[in-house]
C-alpha cells in the first residue's frame, strides 16, 4: 500500500509532522489591491509611497507607484484593509474599510492633496461595487451571507443557488460525506465539470468527481466565490466553473463562538407523500476559536507573528426516508394474477403452452420454490393502496464530526507560512442500499468514510514587485481496508433452503448474498450492488506561483503538479451473487415470470480484484493583467493542461479494441446464447498494456492550451460603470469510474451473460459451456473534454454599494464524455434492428457485430453541449442594516448527453439524442436579503440591548422545472428504450399529481424500430420556496453577543412536487411520485465574542 494511505497516529499529528515541509496551495485564496494615485488636478503621481495594511493581522506591504501612477499589491489574504498613499509635497491619504474577497482585484484609487506629508486625510468610501479590472463573471458569497442565511442542512454548497446561471441538481437539504455534492450545473455545464477548491486545494473525490473530500462547516468558512465564466489562466482543474472556498484564520484579537442548531419533527409539516410525518431529530453543534499565539510578556507581544484558528463541529441526524415501491400482493404470491391481467389488459400466459392460464391463476404446484423463498425473505407485504402499494418511513441515522486547525506564522515582513488541516469523521446507516436500485428497507447499508485535507503554504515577498507562493496539499477519503467503507445489513444473505445454482465458485471471504432481482413494469427491485466494498482515494498537489509587476503589466506565472493513487475494490454489479432480470417475456408479467422461474437474462462475475489506479496531472499558466489606459484593462493568459488518462498501477486492466478484433477468429454463438466450444478466440479484440497499448489504454493528448482573454472598460472613468467581456477555455479529467468499471473485463475476470436462464439453475445443465461476456471499454482516441465560456455585459453603480448588471453568458462543451454500446446489433432488412429481438426468438448475442461478447459499453468523449443565457443581477451590499440581492437567469442548455455514462437509445444515431440538458431550467429568479430591523438599534442603552437586535433574512426562489425523459419498459421492446409519440398528439397534460402529462400521447414503437420520442421532451415541476430566518441578538456586554434564531425552510409549506414517473409501461406512468421538503423549523442559539 502507498505511504499516502498510512494512517497517522492522531489527527493532530498530521499538521505537526508536515509543518516541516515548505508547502503550497494555489494563490486562489488571495486577492489583489491595485490603483492609481493622482493629485487634485488628476495628474498622476509617480514614485508615491503606498502602504497596504491588513487590519485583522497588522501585516503591511509597501510599494511605490510607477511612471503612470499605478501600484499593484499581489497575493493579499482576504480580509479588511487600509491603503495609505503619500509623496513629497502632498498630504497622506488613507482609505479605510476595504473588504478584499478571494480572487478580487480591487481598484483603490487615491487622490493626494498638496500639503505636509505628516498630515493625513482619511477616506471612508465603500469598496468598489463595479468591477473595472477584470472581464470574468463571478459571484461572491460573503461571511454574513454564510452565517446569517437559513440553509437546509447547513451546507455551504447550497449557497451556490444565489448566483445567476446556477441550476440546482440536488435536493433541498445539503449533506456531508457521500451525501456531499457540488450540486449545481453552472452556465450549462455538468456539475462534475466544476472545480471546488478549499483554500486553493482541489476538494473532490476522483471517482465521480462530485463528492467532496471534506465539507467545511458554515462556521469554518470565511467566504467563497464562484467563478462562472472566462476567468484568469491562474485557475484550472475544473473545465467549467470554479468554486473558491476560503476558511477562517486567526487575527490579532481573540474571537470565538459556540452554537447549536436543532430540529424536531413536532414543529414540522407533513410531506405530501408521507402517511405520517417522518421522525426528525437533528442537532448541529460546535465551537470555534481564533486569535494570536502568545506567551504573555515573552512571545508575540505585538500580536503580529503567529495566529491560530481551531474549530470542532458535530452533527447528529435521526430521520426517516419516505420509501414508496410496488411489491407483489398476497394474491400474486399465491399465483393469482386476475387483478393484474385486468389492470394490464393482457392475460397471464403459460410459458409451456403459450396459452393463458385459466382465470389468470398459476397452479400452486407450478410456483418456483426459490422464488417463493425469496419473496418471503426480502419482499415486504403491501401496506398501502394503489400500484405503489408499499410505503414506509424508514430510519436514517447519521453522525458527523469535523476538526479544523489553521496556523499562520510570519517569519518576517517578507516571509509567511500557513498550515491548515481539516478532518471529517462520517458514519451513516441508510434504509436501502447506497447507489443501487434496491427498493425496499429489507436490506440496508452502513457507511463509514473518514476524510482529511492538509495544506501548507509558504509566501515570500522577494521585493515590492516580485512575490512567490509555494505550497503542498494532500487530500484523501476512506479508511483502512479491513474497515469497509460500505457494508450491508438485513436480508442480504441467502436464506436457508435456497438452492439457486451459480456458474462459478463463490469468492472466498465474501458473504453469500442473494442474487439481484430486477423487474420491468415499475415493480420493486432487489440490488446489493458490489458491497461490502472499500476504496482509498489519495491526491497530493504541488504548486508554485510567481507574481511580477512591471510598469502597466501585472504578470503571474506558475504551475501545478498533481498525483493520485487510488486502490478500489471491484465496482462490478453483480458480483458472484449474480443478477436475474424479469421482463414478462414468458407470461406477459415480470412477477409471474419470476414465480415460474423464467428470467430474461442472468449475469455473474467470476473473480474479484482490487486494482490501484494512478494518475499524474500537470498544469502551467501565464497571465498578464495589462492596464492599457486608466479606463481599459486587458486580461491576457493561457493555461497548459496535460491530463493523461488514469492507469492501473500493475497493468491489470484490459479493454476491447475494434482494431484488434479479427472476424476470422470470431467464435460461433448458438441459438441458446452459448458459444460453440473451440469455434474461435474467446479473447478476440481484448488487449492491454502487455499488447502494446498505452498505460492508460487510450491516447494521451499532451498539448492542450487554454487561452483566457478578458477586458474591462470604464467608459466614464469614474469607476461607476463598466463594460466587460471575455472568452476562456478549460479542460477536464473524466471521472475515474470510466476505468473502475473495466475491472470485470477478461482475462483476469469476466462478467458472463446468459439468455433466458432458469432461476433454479441459470446454466440449465450447460455449466461447462462458454457464455458471452459483457465488457466495458474506452474509445482509443479519448479526447480530453473541453469547455469554452464567453460573456459580454454591462455593470452600473446606482448608489454607493449598489449596482445592476446585465450580461449575455454562454458556453460550449466539446468532447464530453458519454457511453455507447458499440456491440449493438446492426440494422437489417429495412428495420432499425432485427424484430426477432422483440419476440425474443433469438438472443441478442446471436447477431451482435463482435461475436462472443454481450454488450460492449464504450466510454467515449463524443458528446457536446451549448448554452445561451441572459443574466441579470442587482446587488446592494450591507449598508444601514440592509443587504439585498437579486439574480435572474433566462437560459437554454442543449446537449446529447447530460451526464457521465449516459447512453443513447440507438448507438448508431447520436443526433437523435440532441435535446435539453437534464439540468436545463428556462427561468431562475433568486432573491436573498438580510435586514436588521431599524428600531432600538442603539445598544449602548438598556432598551436597545433588551428589545432591539432583531433581524430577518431569507432566500426566495422561483425556478422552472427540469426536463423529463420519457422511457418505456416491457418484455417485447427489443432494443428500444423510448416510446413513440402518437401522430398529432400533444404531451401537455393537467399537471396534477395523478397525471402530470398526457400519457395517451405515447405508445410502444413497432417491432424492429426505436421510439421516435426525443430525449427530455417533457418538463417536470418547478420550485417555489421561501427559506426565512428571524434573529434576536442580545448584547450582555460590549464584546459578547447572544443570538437566538428561528428558521423555516419552505416557510409557507408550498407543495413543491418533485419526481414524475415518465416510463411507459410502469404502473404509475404519468404520476407524481414525490414532493420536495415540506416546511421544517430549525431553532438555533449562538454565543459569539
Amino acid at each position: 500500500m502507498s505511504k499516502l494511505t498510512t494512517k497517522a497516529g492522531g489527527w493532530l499529528a498530521v499538521p505537526l509532522i508536515v509543518l516541516s515541509f515548505s508547502g503550497r496551495a494555489f494563490a486562489q485564496t488571495t486577492g489583489v489591491i491595485t490603483g492609481t494615485i493622482t493629485d487634485v488636478s488628476e495628474a498622476v503621481v509617480a514614485g508615491a509611497d503606498v502602504t497596504v495594511r491588513n487590519v485583522n493581522t497588522g501585516e503591511e506591504r509597501a510599494v511605490q507607484t510607477n511612471a503612470s501612477g499605478q501600484y499593484v499589491v499581489n497575493a493579499l489574504p482576504v480580509g479588511e484593509y487600509e491603503v495609505e498613499a503619500g509623496a513629497a509635497g502632498f498630504k497622506k491619504t488613507k482609505r479605510v474599510g476595504i473588504q478584499l474577497a478571494v480572487a478580487d482585484r480591487l481598484a483603490i484609487n487615491l487622490r493626494l492633496e498638496v500639503g505636509e506629508k505628516t498630515d493625513t486625510v482619511a477616506v471612508n468610501d465603500l469598496a468598489p461595487v463595479v468591477e473595472t479590472e477584470k472581464g470574468d463573471v463571478s459571484y461572491l458569497v460573503n461571511t454574513k451571507q454564510i452565517t446569517d442565511h437559513a440553509i437546509n442542512g447547513r451546507t455551504f454548497t447550497l449557497l451556490q443557488q444565489l448566483a445567476p446561471g446556477a441550476s440546482r441538481t440536488v435536493g433541498d437539504e445539503g449533506g456531508v460525506g457521500f451525501n456531499s455534492n457540488k450540486g449545481f450545473a453552472i452556465n450549462g455545464q455538468r456539475p462534475d465539470y466544476s472545480g471546488l477548491l478549499v483554500d486553493g486545494v482541489e476538494n473532490t473525490d476522483m471517482g465521480a468527481q462530485s463528492v467532496l473530500f471534506v465539507s467545511p462547516g458554515m462556521e469554518t468558512i470565511s467566504e467563497f466565490k464562484m467563478q462562472t465564466s472566462n476567468y484568469s489562466a491562474e485557475y484550472g482543474t475544473g473545465g467549467g466553473a470554479n468554486v473558491l472556498v476560503v476558511t477562517r484564520t486567526g487575527t490579532r484579537e481573540f474571537h470565538g463562538a459556540a452554537y447549536e442548531f436543532l430540529r424536531n419533527d413536532k414543529f414540522d409539516a407533513r410531506n405530501l407523500f408521507a402517511d405520517s410525518k417522518p421522525t426528525l431529530r437533528y442537532n448541529n453543534f460546535g465551537y470555534r476559536l481564533g486569535g494570536p499565539v502568545i506567551i504573555p510578556g515573552v512571545y508575540n507581544k505585538n500580536r503580529d507573528k503567529t495566529f491560530f484558528f481551531f474549530a470542532q463541529e458535530w452533527r447528529r441526524r435521526r430521520t426517516q426516508d419516505i420509501i414508496r415501491a410496488a411489491t407483489p400482493t398476497p394474491e400474486m404470491r399465491a399465483g393469482d394474477f386476475q387483478a393484474e391481467a385486468l389492470r394490464l389488459g393482457e392475460p397471464i400466459l403459460d410459458p409451456d403452452t403459450g396459452q393463458p392460464f385459466p382465470n389468470n391463476k398459476i397452479p400452486t404446484s407450478r410456483l418456483n420454490q426459490n422464488a417463493l423463498l425469496l419473496l418471503d425473505h426480502v419482499f415486504p407485504l403491501p401496506n398501502s393502496p394503489g400500484f405503489l402499494n408499499f410505503q414506509q418511513n424508514a430510519g436514517n441515522q447519521e453522525n458527523w464530526r469535523q476538526e479544523t486547525l489553521n496556523v499562520t506564522h510570519e517569519f518576517s515582513s517578507k516571509t509567511k507560512l500557513m498550515v491548515r488541516y481539516i478532518q471529517d469523521t462520517w458514519v451513516q446507516n441508510i434504509p436501502t442500499v447506497l447507489w443501487s436500485a434496491q427498493s425496499f428497507p429489507t436490506i440496508t447499508s452502513s457507511l463509514d468514510v473518514p476524510s482529511r485535507s492538509f495544506l501548507t503554504k509558504l509566501t515570500n515577498v522577494v521585493n515590492p514587485t516580485l512575490l512567490n507562493e509555494f505550497s503542498f496539499a494532500y487530500g484523501s477519503n476512506y479508511g483502512a481496508q479491513e474497515k469497509r467503507a460500505v457494508s450491508l445489513s438485513g436480508a442480504f444473505e441467502e436464506p436457508a433452503g435456497l438452492t439457486i445454482q451459480h456458474l462459478f465458485p463463490r469468492i472466498p471471504g465474501r458473504p453469500k448474498k442473494i442474487p439481484n432481482l430486477t423487474f420491468t413494469g415499475g415493480w420493486g427491485n432487489i440490488d446489493t450492488l458490489f458491497y461490502p466494498w472499500w476504496a482509498h482515494h489519495n491526491i497530493a498537489t504541488f504548486t508554485d506561483i510567481l507574481s511580477k509587476t512591471s510598469g502597466p503589466h501585472s504578470f503571474k506565472f506558475g504551475g501545478t503538479y498533481q498525483f493520485s493513487k487510488t486502490p478500489v475494490e471491484s465496482q462490478v454489479n453483480p458480483l458472484d451473487n449474480g443478477a436475474f432480470s424479469f421482463d414478462g417475456t414468458f407470461t406477459n408479467h415480470p412477477v409471474a415470470d419470476f414465480l415460474l422461474g423464467h428470467a430474461a437474462q442472468y449475469q455473474e462475475l467470476d473473480h474479484l480484484l482490487t486494482p490501484s489506479y494512478d494518475y499524474p496531472q500537470l498544469e502551467l499558466f501565464a497571465q498578464d493583467t495589462w492596464k492599457v489606459t486608466p479606463r481599459l484593462t486587458l486580461n491576457l493568459g493561457v493555461r497548459y493542461f496535460y491530463i493523461p488518462h488514469v492507469h492501473e498501477a500493475d497493468d491489470l486492466i484490459n479493454t476491447f479494441r475494434v482494431d484488434r478484433y479479427d472476424p476470422a477468429k470470431a467464435v460461433k454463438v448458438l441459438l441458446d446464447g452459448t458459444i460453440e466450444k473451440g469455434s474461435g478466440d474467446l479473447l478476440n479484440g481484448i488487449a492491454g498494456v502487455k499488447d502494446g497499448l498505452p498505460r492508460g489504454l487510450v491516447q494521451n493528448h499532451p498539448w492542450k492550451f487554454a487561452p483566457r482573454l478578458g477586458f474591462a472598460y470604464d467608459p466614464t472613468g469614474s469607476g461607476k460603470m463598466s463594460v466587460r467581456g471575455g472568452y476562456g477555455v478549460g479542460y477536464y479529467r473524466v471521472e475515474g469510474n470510466d476505468i473502475y468499471q473495466m475491472v470485470g473485463n477478461p482475462p483476469r475476470s469476466k462478467l458472463v451473460t446468459i439468455f433466458n436462464p432458469l432461476l433454479d439453475n441459470p446454466a440449465a445443465g450447460q455449466a461447462a459451456a462458454d457464455q458471452p461476456v459483457s465488457l466495458n471499454s474506452l474509445d482509443p482516441v479519448y479526447e480530453v473534454p473541453m469547455i469554452q465560456t464567453y460573456s459580454l455585459g454591462i455593470q452600473r453603480e446606482l448608489t454607493p454599494g449598489t449596482a445592476l448588471s446585465l450580461s449575455y453568458v454562454g458556453s460550449r462543451g466539446s468532447h464530453l464524455d458519454r457511453a455507447r454500446d458499440i456491440n449493438q446489433p446492426l440494422p437489417t432488412n429495412g428495420f432499425e434492428f432485427d424484430p426477432r429481438l422483440n419476440t425474443r426468438e433469438i438472443p441478442t448475442e446471436l447477431i451482435r457485430p463482435f461475436q462472443g461478447f454481450a454488450g460492449i459499453n464504450q466510454n467515449e468523449t463524443t458528446a457536446s453541449s451549448t448554452y445561451h443565457s441572459l443574466q441579470f443581477t442587482f446587488q446592494r451590499r450591507m449598508s444601514r442594516g440592509l443587504l439585498f440581492e437579486t439574480a435572474y437567469t433566462w437560459s437554454r442548455a442543449i446537449t446529447d448527453a447530460s451526464d457521465y455514462g449516459q447512453t443513447p437509445q440507438n448507438a448508431y444515431n447520436l443526433l437523435a439524442e440532441r435535446g435539453p440538458a437534464s439540468f436545463d431550467r428556462t427561468h431562475m429568479l433568486i432573491f436573498n436579503y438580510i435586514y436588521e430591523l431599524p428600531f432600538l438599534r442603539d445598544r449602548s442603552k438598556l432598551a436597545g440591548r433588551l428589545l432591539g437586535g432583531w433581524q430577518i433574512s431569507g432566500i426566495t426562489q422561483f425556478q422552472s422545472g427540469t426536463p423529463l425523459n420519457v422511457g418505456i419498459t416491457g418484455g417485447t421492446l427489443g432494443l428500444a428504450n423510448r416510446p413513440n409519440v402518437k401522430a398529432g398528439a400533444s404531451s401537455d397534460g393537467p399537471k396534477t399529481i395523478q397525471q402530470w402529462f398526457n400519457t395517451a400521447a405515447f405508445e410502444a414503437p413497432a417491432f424492429g424500430y426505436f421510439g421516435n420520442a426525443g430525449r427530455n421532451i417533457l418538463r417536470g415541476p418547478g420550485i417555489n420556496s421561501w427559506d426565512l430566518s428571524l434573529f434576536k441578538n442580545f448584547v450582555p456586554k460590549e464584546s459578547v453577543t447572544v443570538q437566538f434564531r428561528a428558521e423555516a425552510f419552505n416557510t409557507f409549506n408550498h407543495p413543491n412536487l418533485d419526481s414524475v414517473d415518465s416510463t411507459l409501461g410502469s404502473g404509475s406512468f404519468g404520476q407524481v411520485l414525490s414532493a420536495r421538503t415540506a416546511r421544517i423549523i430549525q431553532l438555533g442559539l449562538k454565543v459569539e465574542f
